[in-house]
């Protein structure tokens, strides 16, 4: 292909993975799969794809396609010890340690400079049920053969390095095993190296690092929970102690609304995301202030641990900045759901902010000024939405119904279209633009909205039948009208029922004044 065909792939490659990244923000797991699946089919050579393919079907907790991604990732980067080391913490996830054995000999054959593969070796010669003296003594000399390297790897970085990969040594040891088992999101290994981790610190000498510790547990087990109810539990507890170190931690707070968000409590997701996004801006008012408190928190009569930093801060940090948008973006969903419109608002705008190349948000934006009937504000956002991503429906619908209730209906219709063509599912706002439709008097729009709407099985569906047939009616096609309502209505509401009556006695009515043409 010609370079610039290329630099086309390049930018839809990019383009997808932005996509795919917004929608697992917003929970919407399948969407971002089939951005990931999409961007494999652009380049299915690509080790990078189908690693961050892997990484993400780990992330919600499908590790049989994890570790399929990841193989497929190995076997076209034959030099990536990462990726092997990271298919050896899966197997040993699934028990399957024969496998992970074989993993990790192939990814110290490749680099025998990775501390973790060392580590993650002598952590399976361990675990060897038939351990004997050899398998022992082995383990020990691969942690030997670790702490040699992360010594080095402080020299390099021309810390005064000491002896401080003896004493932290064991520490380090953790935190590193902790960090590849949290990389694919396997908790519970990823929980016994964190006990032990913080077993072996003493909170008030190194209060900064158990903060790390719990705070990097909290993290992944929150995002874990959506699959593993039993991980909700964990991430509250290490949330909750991170919070008794760091009252104004904002990730520890993005970890609880996580957990709530991902089991179902709103109320208390909002709340928690709320607290996070206030010590966000209290942190920015005040950074000189907390950086000085942070530095404190490492410093705190142990000198050793400056030198430690170095190691802990790659694995255990905190990245509640590049979360942040994530939550602006769930505490918008959750202000929607509740009508708090001008808040959801509020909440988008600082969100585009920080991410204006999300579609996701800007759609989500629109949305929210629409509701507030502020059409010109909602136009822009809606079309920087499908701007950045034409193909999502939702915001062509929008976009729809928004110039629709400019009383532009053929430019309405003409969004119309673009939505059908990126494919319809959601009913919801299928049924607004119905409603849309109708006030215009484009009853043929209203017939074809209403219609899609009832292939999508709404829970409105009896609302949708009355509409649609009401549609008719308008178009004089007496008897569709009348095989539309002849289904048997789904609600127990007699308020509906009582609608559905009146709009049959009309359409009867009608047809018995013999209006049977235009």
């Amino acid at each position: 292909s010609n370079p610039r065909q290329k630099g086309a792939e390049s930018n839809a490659i990019r383009s997808l993975g932005r996509h795919a990244a917004e929608h697992e923000a917003a929970g919407l797991v399948v969407a971002a799969e089939a951005y990931h699946k999409r961007r494999i089919a652009l380049s299915d050579t690509s080790a990078t794809l189908w690693k961050e393919y892997g990484l993400f079907a780990a992330r919600v907790g499908r590790f049989d396609r994890a570790e399929e991604c990841l193989r497929r990732a190995a076997a076209l980067m034959e030099k990536d010890a990462n990726v092997l080391v990271k298919l050896a913490a899966l197997a040993m996830h699934r028990c399957a340690y024969g496998s992970a054995r074989q993993l990790i000999d192939r990814a110290l054959l490749i680099d025998p400079t990775r501390a973790e593969a060392w580590l993650v070796s002598a952590l399976l010669h361990r675990r060897n049920t038939q351990a004997d003296d050899q398998s022992k003594h082995t383990a020990v000399e691969h942690e030997r053969e670790a702490s040699r390297l992360i010594e080095e790897a402080a020299c390099a970085d021309e810390a005064p390095a000491g002896d401080a990969g003896a004493l932290l040594g064991h520490q380090a040891h953790q935190a590193i095993l902790l960090n590849v088992f949290l990389s694919v999101n396997c908790i519970e290994l990823a929980c016994k190296h964190a006990d032990v981790l913080l077993q072996s610190t003493d909170d008030q000498a190194d209060p900064g690092l158990s903060l790390r510790v719990h705070l990097a547990v909290a993290e992944a087990a929150s995002l874990a929970c959506a699959s593993n109810p039993d991980a909700a539990e964990t991430a509250r507890i290490h949330a909750r102690k991170a919070l008794s170190f760091d009252p104004a931690s904002a990730i520890a707070y993005v970890t609880l609304g996580n957990v709530h968000w991902y089991t179902g409590d709103r109320v208390a997701a909002k709340r928690a995301y709320s607290a996070a996004i206030a010590c966000k801006r209290a942190e920015r008012a005040s950074s000189t202030v907390r950086d000085d408190r942070e530095r404190e928190l490492w410093e705190s009569s142990n000198p050793n641990v400056v030198d430690a930093r170095r190691l802990y801060v790659p694995i255990l940090s905190d990245n509640s900045e590049r979360q942040i948008w994530i939550v602006l973006l769930r505490l918008a969903q959750l202000q929607r759901d509740t009508l708090e419109w001008e808040k959801a608002a509020a909440s988008l705008y600082a969100c585009v902010e920080q991410r204006p190349d999300s579609a996701l948000a800007w759609q989500d934006l629109g949305e929210a000024l629409l509701e507030r009937s502020e059409h010109a504000l909602a136009e822009s956002a809606l079309a920087q939405s499908t701007t950045l991503n034409p193909e999502r429906s939702e915001a062509w619908l929008l976009l729809s119904r928004c110039l629709g209730e400019q009383q532009r209906s053929k430019e309405a219709q003409s969004a119309y279209r673009e939505a059908v063509a990126c494919g319809l599912d959601n009913p919801n706002l299928l049924t607004r633009l119905a409603e849309t439709f109708q006030a215009l008097h484009e009853f043929r729009m209203v017939q074809v909205t209403a219609e899609a709407c009832l292939e999508l099985s709404p829970p409105n569906k009896d609302e949708v039948q009355i509409l649609l047939a009401k549609s008719l009616q308008q178009q004089f096609k007496f008897e569709e009208a009348k095989s539309v309502l002849s289904d048997p209505l789904s609600s127990t509401l007699e308020s509906v029922r009582l609608h559905a009556q009146r709009v049959w006695e009309e359409i009867e009515a009608a047809a018995g004044r013999g209006i049977l043409q235009h």
